[in-house]
C-alpha cells in the first residue's frame, strides 16, 4: 500500500511552516477501549520513520520513532511489558 499525502510542519508554536510529502509504505489501525490508534510506516526527504498516533475523546497526541532506532525501541517496549507481567496489579 503506497500513497502520497501532505503534512503541514510547524514551526514549534503552532504556524506551518512547509508543505512536506511523507510517503505512506503501510497503516493498520486499532481500537483498544475507547481509544483508537493509528499505526504508520512512512517516509519521507529525512528518511523513514514510525508514526503512532492516539486519539481518544476527540484528542490526539503522536510520536514518531526514527527507523534507526525502531529495533531498540520495540526491545525496550517488550522488556517493560515482560517486567509488567511479572508484577501483581495494584488492588
Amino acid at each position: 500500500m503506497v500513497s502520497v499525502q501532505g503534512a503541514k510542519r510547524c514551526n514549534g508554536i503552532g504556524i506551518p511552516s512547509q508543505n512536506v510529502m511523507d510517503n505512506v509504505i503501510i497503516t493498520r489501525e486499532l481500537q483498544v477501549e475507547r481509544k483508537h490508534f493509528y499505526i504508520e510506516f512512512r517516509e519521507n526527504e529525512r528518511g523513514r520513520f514510525m508514526r503512532i498516533t492516539e486519539e481518544a475523546h476527540g484528542r490526539r497526541n503522536t510520536i514518531i520513532i526514527p527507523s534507526t532506532g525502531l529495533d531498540e525501541f520495540m526491545s525496550a517496549a517488550g522488556e517493560v511489558i515482560q517486567s509488567a507481567d511479572r508484577v501483581p496489579a495494584a488492588s
